[in-house]
C-alpha cells in the first residue's frame, strides 16, 4: 500500500488532477459565519478548505456557483452572479494558492507554478434566465461548463428528478449551439436520460458529465444508464465520478462489498481542456446543434 501511495504521489507531482465539481461557494454562503478569510485553515463544517486541496493533491479545481431551483429568474441570474464574485475574490484572496483559469493553458501554468488552477462552473439551466446574453455574459465571467438542469426541470430540458417533459426541448438546442459556439463544456450531471442522449446527440464539442455515477450498480436516476455511457463513449465524453458524502453512503448500503473502496476514493478527476479561442468557430462560421 505504501509503495502504491508514493506512486500516485509521484504521479500528482507531475500530472494536475482536476475535481470538476465543487460546492465550497455555496457551502460557504449558508453557513454564515465563515467568509474568504477562514479558507485556509481546517473548517470541519466544511467539506473542503485550502488545507485539504492541498494535502489531497488537487491540482485543479472547477467551483461550482450553483443557486438552489428554488431562485427563478432575475433571483436565479443575481445569486449566481454573487456566487461567482465570491470565486472571484477567494481566488484574488490567495494568490500563492489559487489562480483564476479560463483555458488549458492557465491551467498548466497554474499547476507548474504550484498553484490550484480555479475554473468556474454553473450548475443548472435555472440560472440563465432563459437568455443566451445571460449565457455569454457568465462566459465573459470565466464559467466554463453549464449544468443543463439541477434538481427540477427548467422549461427547455428535463432533469433526472423531475417530471418528463419530452427530454431537450428547442431552446435546449439553441443553448447548447451557443455554448459550442464559445467554448463551454455541455455538462449533463443531474439531466434525464431523454436529454443527456439527445444533448450527446446535439453537441458538435465533448461534453461532460461532472457529478453522476453509475446506475447499473447505483439504481438512482441521478446516475448514468448503461446506453448513456456507451453514447458517451462513442462520442469521447468524459463522466467524473460522485464521491459526495450523501452518495457514498447510499452506494454503500446497497453494496457493502464497495463500502472499502468508496469511502476511500480521492475527491478529484481526470482533467479537462477547454478549446483554445482559435479553435472555436466564428460567428460567420456558426453551426446549429444537430436535432434529431
Amino acid at each position: 500500500m505504501e509503495s502504491a501511495l508514493a506512486a500516485a504521489d509521484e504521479l500528482l507531482r507531475k500530472v494536475p488532477l482536476i475535481d470538476g465539481h465543487n460546492d465550497l461557494a455555496w457551502a460557504v454562503r449558508i453557513n454564515g459565519h465563515l467568509g474568504v478569510a477562514d479558507l485556509d485553515r481546517l473548517q470541519p463544517s466544511l467539506q473542503t478548505d485550502l488545507v485539504r486541496l492541498h494535502s489531497g493533491r488537487v491540482g485543479g479545481q472547477f467551483w461550482s456557483v450553483y443557486v438552489p431551483c428554488r431562485f427563478k429568474g432575475s433571483d436565479a441570474i443575481a445569486a449566481t452572479i454573487e456566487q461567482i464574485e465570491f470565486v472571484h475574490r477567494m481566488i484574488e484572496h490567495y494568490p500563492n494558492r489559487l489562480s483564476l483559469a479560463t483555458g488549458a493553458k492557465q491551467v498548466e501554468d497554474a499547476f507548474a507554478a504550484g498553484r490550484v488552477a480555479s475554473l468556474l462552473g454553473a450548475e443548472g439551466g435555472h440560472c440563465i434566465g432563459e437568455s443566451l446574453e445571460i449565457l455569454r455574459a457568465f462566459y465573459r465571467l470565466g464559467v466554463r461548463y453549464l449544468t443543463l438542469t439541477h434538481n427540477e426541470n427548467t422549461s427547455w430540458a428535463e432533469s433526472a428528478t423531475d417530471v418528463a417533459i419530452g427530454g431537450l426541448r428547442p431552446f435546449g438546442y439553441e443553448v447548447i449551439s451557443e455554448m459550442n459556439l464559445l467554448g463551454m463544456l455541455v455538462d449533463l450531471a443531474h439531466t434525464s436520460r431523454s436529454t443527456a442522449l439527445a444533448s450527446i446527440r446535439a453537441s458538435r464539442a465533448p461534453a461532460v458529465i461532472t457529478h453522476s455515477s453509475c446506475r447499473s450498480l447505483v439504481d438512482h436516476p441521478r446516475n448514468v444508464d448503461d446506453e448513456t455511457l456507451r453514447a458517451r463513449l462513442a462520442a469521447n465524453f468524459e463522466t467524473l465520478e460522485h464521491f459526495a458524502r450523501g452518495w457514498q453512503a447510499y452506494a454503500a448500503e446497497r453494496h457493502p462489498a464497495m463500502a472499502r473502496f468508496i469511502t476511500t476514493a480521492p475527491n478529484a478527476r481526470p482533467s479537462w481542456r477547454a478549446r483554445p479561442p482559435s479553435a472555436r468557430p466564428s460567428r460567420a462560421r456558426r453551426t446549429s446543434a444537430r436535432r434529431p
